[in-house]
Order: C-alpha cells, then structure tokens, then sequence
C-alpha cells in the first residue's frame, strides 16, 4: 500500500497519540493500585508482579521474625515511647535488663579493656548490644536487615580465639557495629532502602552474588574483629537512620557514606559526633553503587 508523506505523517501521529494514551491509562491505573485497596486488572503484556506494599510487608516481617521473641516489646510500650518527646536516656534505658544497660553504657575503650582481661565476653557484649538495637528498631523502624544469629555466631569465633590465644583478635575485637544500607554482608540482603532492589543484588536477579558477596570495608572491620549486627535505613541516601542507632546506642558505632552531610547531618540532629575522614582513606570497594563517588564517612 502506498501513501503519500503527508498521509503517512497523519497516521504516524494518531500511532503516537495512541501509544502515549495508552502509556498514561495504565501508568494511572498502576498509580490507583498503589495508593488505594482498589484492585485493577492489567493486560498480560503489562507484565505480572507483586504489589510493591506486600513486598515490603514481607520484608518488614523478616526481619521482626529474626528478633528473639524475649525480646519483643509489648504494644503499648511502642506506643508509649511513639508519643514522647525524647525517648534517650531514662526511658530507653528503663527497659533494658541491668546486665545489657550496664554493657552498652560503656564505650569502645571500656569494651575493649573489659574483653582483654576476660571480664566480658564478645557473645555477652553481642547480646547486650543485639538486645538494645531490636528495641530501637521496633520503636523507629530504623533496620533494613538484621543480623542478629550470624553476629551470634561470629562472636562465639572470637571467644572461641580468645580462649585459645589469650588475646584479642584485632583493635575491635567484639566491639558490634552497624552500617548504612549500602555495604554487602554475607547472609544479609542490601536493598539500599529501594523496593526494587529487594530479593536481588542492586537490582539484579540471578547473578549468583545475593546474601554471598561481601563488600571490602566488612572483610577489614571483620578482620578486626568487630561484629556487624545490622544494617541501618537510609532517608534520600542519608543516615538517619544510622544517626537514631547511634543516639540511642544500638551499636558501638556505625559507618555510612557521604558527599554533602549525608552523615554529620543526622548526627546533629541525634547530638551525636561524625567523622569524615579524607576521600578514599577507607575503602568503597565493593559496596552497592547508589550515588556515583561517594566518601566513605564513620
């Protein structure tokens, strides 16, 4: 069939004008679905996947399915804590035990003193520390993965070390750790707060590498001993979720990037200290691309 210019500039107009209502129809459609309980049905081309709030239910589950049923807080202390002002400090500590208030008080000079001469041991400053992170996580929402069992398990190694070399392991040596989202830990997911991301390796499926690569930085913090016990939310690739961890002393301290106050900011917010140290001083090798270039912060 033969058209002239003209008739074949019409009909390549009217097959845009199809395709871009077509596109909004179902970009709308997607929208109403999401934000409302009204259900759409969708044609096959469309594609077939999970609604994005199940799959962020299923995930929130996980993780409060990985915290000790000893130590969940009852309904009306989430609440309770949900309508203060300031939750830190006598609140907070009143529903520690006496034993895990004593140990996470102390900072890393006295914890690491404490394990040297056998006063404490890694698996009872895991614990303690493990404890009072679930308890910041279900007051506010701030882990994205908890790895509570594999720090478990890394601190019986380093008692297990002890005991046979009278020594400690490194300069960290059980001192728990947490750390923003975008670090890859061997038995932990890293969705880097994206909803895309979850079940995958940054985005990818079936790469072989989810929950088994390891970024750089967590091989040398492990090799000094110090146990990671979760990984922190992250808001616009910012660290106030880290920054509440480190206000309410979920961990001894925490890591995270930064390129403009990613870090120092939610760390004033929290009354808390933040260090940049030169660009490249620690290493991002191998930690999950989200902003290109960014420094490494603790």
């Amino acid at each position: 069939m033969l058209v002239s210019r003209s008739q074949a500039t019409r009909m390549a107009a009217s097959f845009r004008t199809i395709l871009y209502l077509v596109s909004a129809a179902c970009i709308i459609a997607f929208l109403i679905e999401q934000t409302t309980d009204m259900p759409i049905s969708f044609p096959p081309w469309f594609g077939s996947r999970t609604p994005w709030k199940e799959v962020v239910a299923a995930k929130t589950n996980r993780d409060m399915a990985k915290i000790p049923k000893a130590w969940v807080l009852h309904a009306d202390v989430i609440e309770d804590a949900r309508d203060r002002r300031q939750i830190a400090g006598e609140f907070f500590d009143s529903l520690l035990d006496e034993e895990s208030r004593r140990i996470t008080a102390m900072d890393a000079s006295e914890l690491l003193q404490n394990l040297a001469e056998a006063q404490l041991s890694a698996v009872q400053v895991t614990i303690a520390f493990s404890k009072r992170a679930a308890y910041v996580h279900q007051i506010t929402n701030i882990l994205l993965e908890i790895g509570f069992d594999l720090a478990l398990e890394q601190a019986q190694d380093l008692d297990l070390y002890f005991a046979k070399h009278n020594r400690l392991i490194g300069p960290l040596h059980g001192l728990p750790v947490t750390l923003k989202d975008q670090f890859h830990i061997k038995g932990l997911e890293t969705s880097a707060a994206y909803v895309g991301w979850i079940g995958t390796f940054e985005g990818k499926r079936g790469t072989g590498k989810e929950k088994v690569f390891e970024s750089e930085l967590i091989r040398e913090l492990k090799f000094l001993g110090a146990v990671p016990i979760g990984k922190a939310n992250i808001t616009c690739n910012g660290h106030m979720g880290e920054g509440a961890m480190q206000a309410l002393r979920g961990s001894v301290f925490g890591f995270g990037t930064d390129i403009g106050g990613s870090v120092s900011m939610p760390a004033s917010y929290q009354g808390v200290f933040s260090l940049k140290p030169s660009a490249g001083r620690i290493s991002f090798k191998g930690g999950a691309q989200i902003v290109n270039k960014s420094c490494l912060l603790l």
